[in-house]
């Protein structure tokens, strides 16, 4: 993620909004009335009109078709129609990426009975899908739709068996019409062991899938894309040492974030400030008498302990949030980290590590 400044590109949104992200909206909106037995037909025959259709709304709206008992319509879009995507990601709009817009064109295809290019579409999916590499819900859920439906067998016969032992335990049984079985696995202290015997006639293609969050004290700090920035200051603006503090002690938080400019611009940026639980957020809000100035963020929710703010950064930006704090509760508490992230591509981020800090009586 890191590397030289060099130009910075357009942003990944703003270059798929030129790829047609309006056809593909209204494509879908087709096909969902189709899908609900309510096909608008003027309006799809409106929006085939169009001389250039992407690549994914046209396969969209020829899958409309074929659910509208249109079959001919639907094999006319279908002709000799590319299959690929050129690589995009949005952090807005549809959140879309050319991901999730082969899994929709494998959809259509399996609707559409072109036996051709499921093969194909389905391996590239799953290849994806199997890449140590994040990935978005919007990602994620249309690609295991798109690869269910491929590998579904219309008259029910298809069963998924096996049996699995996990870390010395006995052996469980499965037995599943469905293409994709997940268990949930409880990762104890003993060294994990995972043995899958398949006793179907299905091919199985298990996946041990690891999640979790580290010790207290264990973080590291991040920069992917971002930087953070935390300081803690008095009111009159002097720096201060949090690790120890006085009963009553009114201070504030400065978060600054900034887009280091590799990946172009952002949008819907969320920063996560998790503040430790003997200090109070004192909320300037619910003040009456405080003056309303135009915030900068998109939208910021204060709660008891924690404040979470949503904002947008252009490349080389940065927007800064204070949080005003008291040490109000004597004792030592954990302070958790600071993160921010793009809500929709998890890459970009960055995190402060938390650490300890202690609230002791005033004069000590």
């Amino acid at each position: 993620m890191r590397g030289c400044r060099a130009k910075a590109r357009p942003p990944a949104d703003v270059q798929a909004g030129s790829r047609g992200q309006a056809e593909l909206t209204q494509a879908y909106r087709l096909f969902t009335l189709a899908l609900a037995g309510a096909a608008e037909l003027p309006a799809m025959n409106q929006l085939r009109e169009r001389p250039t259709l992407p690549v994914a709304a046209r396969w969209r709206l020829a899958a409309a078709y074929q659910l509208a008992g249109q079959p001919e319509a639907a094999r006319a879009l279908a002709t000799g129609a590319p299959v690929t995507i050129a690589p995009y990601r949005e952090l807005a709009g549809t959140y879309g990426s050319d991901l999730r817009d082969r899994a929709m064109v494998l959809e259509a295809v399996v609707l559409l009975d072109l036996a051709e290019h499921v093969g194909p579409l389905a391996r590239g999916l799953s290849e994806s899908l199997s890449k140590s590499a994040w990935l978005s819900t919007q990602e994620t859920a249309y690609a295991l739709l798109a690869l269910a439906k491929a590998v579904s067998d219309p008259k029910g016969e298809a069963k998924t068996a096996f049996s699995f032992e996990w870390t010395g335990g006995g052996a469980t049984a499965v037995t599943s019409a469905s293409p994709v079985v997940e268990r949930r696995l409880e990762f104890g202290k003993a060294t994990p062991r995972l043995v899958v015997r398949n006793t179907g006639t299905a091919t199985l293609y298990p996946r041990l899938i690891l999640s979790g969050l580290p010790p207290v004290g264990r973080e590291t700090p991040a920069a992917n894309g971002l930087a953070l920035d935390v300081q803690y200051l008095l009111p009159d603006g002097q720096p201060l040492e949090v690790s120890r503090l006085a009963q009553g002690t009114d201070f504030r938080a400065v978060v600054k974030v900034t887009n280091t400019g590799v990946r172009g611009d952002y949008r819907e940026i969320a920063l996560s400030h998790v503040v430790a639980s003997g200090w109070e957020i004192r909320n300037d809000r619910l003040d009456p008498s405080r003056a309303r100035t135009t915030s900068p963020f998109e939208y910021q929710d204060v709660r008891d302990d924690r404040v979470y703010t949503y904002f947008s950064l252009k490349a080389g930006e940065t927007k800064t949030v204070e949080v005003a704090l008291n040490a109000s509760y004597l004792g030592r508490f954990y302070l958790p980290m600071v993160t921010v992230e793009a809500m929709y591509d998890a890459t970009i981020n960055a995190r402060a590590k938390g650490r300890w800090v202690e609230v002791v009586e005033a004069g000590l």
